[in-house]
Formats: structure tokens, sequence, C-alpha cells
């Protein structure tokens, strides 16, 4: 019995020394074209975050059916979301979202992310050139920016997770707007 053990195990072994390493995995044909894009719009955030005279954190309602929805009369809208609430950010917080939010984007701007868009955060950043809109999306991991004139940039870039419980700590308590009795 120990014998065959022995011998079984001599043969995994010597099978597992002659097996080649994996390929490398090669990336999707759309990936590797979209990838200068991809690299431009984390080049575009990281210096408007950088450049930064403020920043407003917004929280939105999440809707993945982006694109100009049907706005209602009363509600206020960041682009293409409603909002929730905003939050002007002070120096100390400003610094640290902004340098985690940088060193993230630079991380993980390669990353294709899911084919979705479902955003809960933004940010407004003010800049000398005018406003820098990003809008983050946790649940699939990417983020759209939007230019000047409130374009969407050509592009995504890969964001972690790692944020998101640092903008949330930040979300005011809910406001009861019904009358009280």
């Amino acid at each position: 019995m120990r014998l065959k053990r022995l011998l079984l195990l001599t043969i995994a072994a010597t099978l597992g020394c002659n097996s080649k390493p994996p390929a490398e995995k090669q990336l999707p044909e759309w990936l590797v074209k979209e990838m200068p894009k991809m690299e431009s719009l984390s080049k575009r955030a990281t210096e408007a975050l950088d450049n930064a005279e403020a920043i407003e954190l917004i929280f939105l309602v999440p809707d993945e059916n982006y694109g100009p929805p049907m706005k209602e009369p009363d509600a206020e809208y960041f682009n293409w979301w409603k909002v929730i609430s905003r939050v002007p950010l002070d120096e100390s917080k400003r610094q640290e979202i902004t340098n985690r939010l940088a060193a993230d984007i630079n991380a993980n701007w390669k990353r294709g992310g899911a084919d979705c868009f479902d955003p809960r955060h933004a940010l407004r950043i003010t800049t000398p050139d005018g406003p820098f809109d990003v809008v983050l999306c946790f649940h699939c991991e990417q983020l759209w920016c939007f230019y000047k004139d409130g374009k969407r940039l050509e592009s995504q870039a890969g964001i972690s997770k790692d944020l998101q419980p640092v903008l949330d700590q930040l979300k005011p308590a809910k406001v009861d707007r019904q009358p009280s009795k």
C-alpha cells in the first residue's frame, strides 16, 4: 500500500515537471484598443485631482439606465443621475480622498470593468480650467469622467472598492421630510 502511494506521488511529480507554464492571458481585442483612451482618462482624472481647488462629494440615486433621463421637475441632477445629497469636503478629507483615489486610479486603470454602470458616488472637482466630474461605480469598479461642457470623456477607468467605505462615512443622515404630528 505504501509503495503504491509512493509510486503515484512520483508519477504525479514527474508529470507536473514536464508540464508547460500556462500561457499569459490574452486581453480581448476591444480592451487592447481601449487602453490608450483609458490611460488618457486616468491621467486627466489624476491631473484634475492634483489641481483641485475644491471637491464636493455627491451621493446619487443608482440608475444603470444611464443617459439623459426624463428628469423630475423638482429634482436635482448631476450629469445623468439624480442627487441624494452633496457634501463639500474640508481640506483634510479632500486630501485623503484625493490621495486614495489618485493611487487607486493609477493602480487599476487598465482593468476592464463589467458591462454595467450603476453609480452611487460622484465628485465635482473644481479646477482652474473648470469643473471636472468623476462618477464612481463600486459595483462594477469603474469611473466615468465628464469635462467642462458636461460631455462624457470617451472611456472609463478601473477602480477598486477600497474607497467606498471612506465615502459612505461622509454621507449625511437621512432627513425625514414627513411633517411631524
